[in-house]
């Protein structure tokens, strides 16, 4: 994409240990990038604690946001230590990350971030044993799977929710909204 801006993260990131320089981009490891509209740029990843202060050890999970096409970020880091994936639309985005246990089970957590004013709240917390799924959001929607039963929720008012055909288990769809119609599309196999 031509408009995004080559960026410093040197500038974003100047406080380091007294006696050692950061190099920003080695103690980053993206995970993926999202244009949700023409002026924001979401970078998902995490970052290398250790590099930023000598004393902690671990990764912490970062969203960096630019609102004016890359010319500046704000960080926003949640407190998992492994960004798993954002699925987003124009307005909201769903954000899914985790934390290692020390019987190497998983704890996952989701939140939904408003793009707009970056405020991010989390919306539910699990083991990777409860076999719960989010998945297809479309901005408003998603469809919410626990152990194979299925339901559509709406995330912006958590009262609202459909449950779902158990046929659509094993059914390739995907979600769309305009304005209060919902529509659930077959995939198509090419």
């Amino acid at each position: 994409m031509k408009w995004i801006a080559k960026y410093d993260f040197n500038q974003l990131y100047q406080l380091t240990d007294q006696a050692t320089a950061l190099d920003p981009m080695s103690a980053f490891r993206f995970e993926d990038f999202i244009a949700p509209n023409e002026n924001t740029i979401i970078l998902i990843g995490n970052k290398d604690l250790n590099s930023f202060d000598s004393s902690h050890i671990g990764d912490q999970t970062v969203i960096l946001i630019s609102k004016d096409r890359g010319k500046s970020y704000q960080e926003l880091t949640l407190p998992e230590q492994e960004m798993r994936w954002i699925d987003t639309s124009n307005d909201y985005s769903l954000v899914e990350a985790q934390n290692r246990l020390p019987d190497n089970s998983k704890k996952i957590s989701q939140y939904l971030l408003d793009n707009n004013n970056l405020k991010l709240v989390k919306i539910d917390e699990y083991t990777s044993d409860a076999k719960i799924n989010y998945e297809n959001f479309n901005g408003k929607y998603v469809i919410y799977s626990n152990r194979g039963n299925l339901k559509l929720i709406n995330l912006l008012n958590r009262e609202e929710e459909y449950p779902l055909p158990d046929d659509l288990n094993n059914q390739p769809f995907y979600l769309t909204s305009q304005d209060n119609i919902l529509t659930l599309h077959k995939k198509s196999d090419h």
